[in-house]
């Protein structure tokens, strides 16, 4: 009786031992892996959710995952890819896929337009070497392209820089995008508005038209607009001027006039071909949405712009200098490529909106 006991015993406690192991699978995000219990009828989508930071979209397809922990593709032309236990693609969604014990999930950033990948590349440059600098300076250029590009600052509105009613125009456009009340700031402008310069007076335009001003005021910009036509001695006011009629509603033939003098002016520009003007056509182009990666007939001016890039990311303003701009070229051409990136997935994105106007 007792040896059948003792071999009893012996042989079920391996069983037992197999009874209390835990199922695992583990997942290797960006490098980083995590090994984690699975429950019954766990989903890939389930064990995520329950261990990890997770940004998704719910489509009509699924369950589309746009982050977790730190891995993000929220930038245009980027998704996550996931390789399964196979080293294999994985196919199903999320969260339709069932785990079994031993799997391993691979996730990494990858990307689906190669533009979008080059040109993510040059502005992550960008902004690794100039955003302290940026931000120091209280560029508005780049605080507006790191509003786009979803780059967090810590940033107070009274260290913008710019006076006059040229200063009060960028607040209000960056206050209107960061969803801040303008009305003081707009009853400000219109009683200071001035038609001095078009490349001033074309943002003043745009800060009424985003904060639906005055619009005496604006149909005044379009008759001092019409004297200063075709602007072909200012390539950056002829630019801007077009930006601003965006958000006008108007019905004049301006817009053509200002692209076909961008158009004819491409590489020729008045003051020397430079970085913030390539950017401001770039802005031009894109609002009025030309396609600025594959152009029919010759360069763009967004190919010409990232010429001007350095090995450390800031920009040249002219393909002769010696040494980068900071101050000014380089927080345009932030602007600039980020609009660019934005039009790989909207119609035709505005520097000063969130969405196409």
């Amino acid at each position: 009786m007792t040896l059948r006991f003792i071999a009893l015993a012996l042989f079920l406690l391996p069983l037992a031992g197999c009874a209390g192991d835990t199922a695992e699978v583990t997942v290797d995000i960006e490098g980083e892996t995590h090994t984690h219990a699975i429950e019954t009828e766990d989903t890939l989508y389930d064990l995520l959710d329950r261990h990890h930071d997770l940004e998704v979209d719910t489509t009509e397809h699924g369950v589309m995952l746009q982050g977790v922990d730190d891995l993000s593709a929220t930038l245009p032309g980027s998704f996550i890819h996931i390789s399964g236990p196979d080293g294999e693609d994985v196919q199903a969604g999320i969260e339709e896929l069932e785990l079994e014990a031993g799997d391993y999930y691979t996730f990494s950033l990858d990307w689906y337009d190669e533009d979008a990948e080059r040109l993510a590349a040059a502005i992550e440059e960008l902004r690794n070497a100039g955003k302290e600098t940026f931000v120091d300076a209280g560029d508005f250029y780049a605080l507006m392209a790191m509003e786009h590009d979803h780059t967090d600052v810590d940033f107070d509105m009274d260290a913008l820089a710019g006076e006059g009613v040229y200063g009060l125009a960028r607040e209000i456009l960056l206050a209107d995008i960061w969803g801040e009340d303008v009305s003081e700031r707009i009853d400000e402008l219109e009683t200071d508005y001035s038609f001095d310069h078009p490349y001033t007076a074309s943002l003043q335009a745009a800060a009424l038209a985003v904060a639906e001003g005055d619009e005496q005021l604006i149909a005044s910009y379009l008759e001092d607009l019409e004297a200063r036509m075709p602007l072909e001695d200012d390539l950056d006011s002829a630019a801007h001027a077009y930006l601003a009629l965006q958000l006008i509603d108007h019905d004049t033939d301006f817009e053509e006039q200002l692209l076909d003098t961008l158009e004819a002016n491409l590489h020729e520009h008045p003051y020397g071909n430079n970085a913030a003007t390539y950017a401001w056509m770039t802005m031009a182009y894109v609002a009025a949405g030309r396609d600025v990666f594959g152009p029919e007939n010759g360069e763009s001016p967004l190919e010409a712009l990232l010429d001007l890039q350095s090995e450390e990311g800031l920009f040249y303003f002219a393909a002769d200098d010696d040494e980068t701009d900071s101050q000014f070229a380089s927080p345009q051409a932030y602007l600039a490529l980020v609009t660019a990136l934005r039009s790989i997935e909207e119609e035709t994105p505005h520097p000063y909106r969130t969405g196409s106007p």
